[in-house]
């Protein structure tokens, strides 16, 4: 039997606790990289942040897709899919209705609805965040068994059997679709949709998927930041920081930690209990928000309640900040400000 060591800090000079690094690079930040069905064309799943909490939550993933490329209709039993358009366009067939997305939308796919996809552009990549299901460890799965299992097993058949165990049912029909607008598809998140904005000096904030559509778990938020804006987190953040970057550049300082620099594509990673800030550096900054597990938009409403009144607290940064984190579960360090 192989055993590995497991690391002894205390040898370490200069220990670093974090499991991951700070910040994720899509170039070499991955756990594993891989093709997703066959290695015969240039497609790839770079597979960077592991399932984690007893919701399986937060599994992070980029896959790239050439043009043509197909993931059939079908659906599944459990689990919550994110999809960001980082790159490309993308046809989407959910619940007879048909359209196409681009950078920037995001595809929302709750359990037990139907969807298929076609990829139109070479590359394409499919920014992709799961809950409930532990996607890639499956494909990898799928991987192991093809190459070291039985090859008499067709691959039909393997497949029948593996997506019973996820929860997965492929269908054995194409369905009968109307085209339409991206807008019209309730679970397309089209770039400049919000189910509710806010804004403060420096920032706009749109809500991309609500609580309740992640059962009760997460919400997802765009944040498009002027330059200088900067946001912070205090040490008792238990959520962490998980921030994709699409468009501009975010400077993070973390104590103890010389600052980097997140650009497009990137996405930071910030561990619980890891004071930082982050700052943007341009105009039109745009981060997608994966990790927001505290209720921001409850806190977002109460704001915006008592700028209405006129209320003291709001100029009470200290005090504003002590409430939202015993009362709306957000650790930031005195207030959102330029």
């Amino acid at each position: 039997m192989i055993r590995r060591k497991g690391i002894n800090w205390q040898e370490i000079e200069s220990p670093d606790y974090c499991e991951q690094p700070l910040l994720l690079n899509p170039e070499d930040s991955y756990i594993a990289r891989f093709d997703e069905y066959t290695q015969d064309r240039p497609s790839y799943v770079a597979w960077y942040t592991p399932t984690s909490g007893d919701g399986m939550e937060g599994e992070m993933s980029d896959t790239g897709y050439t043009a043509g490329d197909e993931i059939p209709y079908h659906e599944h039993n459990r689990g919550h899919e994110v999809f960001l358009v980082e790159g490309g366009s993308v046809e989407v067939t959910t619940r007879g209705l048909r359209a196409i997305v681009h950078a920037g939308d995001i595809v929302f796919v709750p359990p037990c609805t139907s969807h298929g996809f076609k990829y139109l552009d070479q590359p394409t990549i499919w920014r992709e965040w799961f809950q409930g299901i532990k996607m890639n460890e499956g494909l990898l799965e799928q991987r192991r068994f093809r190459e070291y299992g039985d090859p008499s097993i067709s691959n039909a058949h393997f497949d029948q059997k593996i997506a019973r165990r996820l929860g997965t049912d492929w269908f054995d029909f194409v369905p009968a679709c109307r085209d339409v607008k991206k807008e019209e598809i309730g679970t397309v998140r089209a770039y400049d949709f919000a189910l509710e904005t806010f804004g403060f000096p420096g920032i706009r904030m749109l809500q991309k998927i609500a609580r309740y559509e992640m059962g009760g778990n997460i919400e997802f938020w765009q944040y498009r930041m002027d330059k200088g804006f900067t946001a912070s987190a205090n040490m008792w953040n238990a959520h962490g920081v998980r921030w994709s970057v699409f468009a501009g550049s975010v400077e993070v300082s973390i104590p103890g930690h010389e600052p980097f620099i997140a650009k497009a594509h990137d996405i930071i990673n910030i561990p619980a209990y890891m004071p930082c800030e982050l700052a943007a550096l341009e105009d039109g900054t745009v981060v997608f928000d994966y990790s927001c597990k505290g209720f921001l938009f409850r806190a977002l409403e109460y704001i915006s309640a008592m700028q209405a009144q006129g209320a003291d607290i709001l100029k009470d940064g200290e005090g504003l900040a002590r409430l939202l984190e015993e009362k709306y579960d957000i650790f930031v360090t005195g207030c959102l400000r330029e």
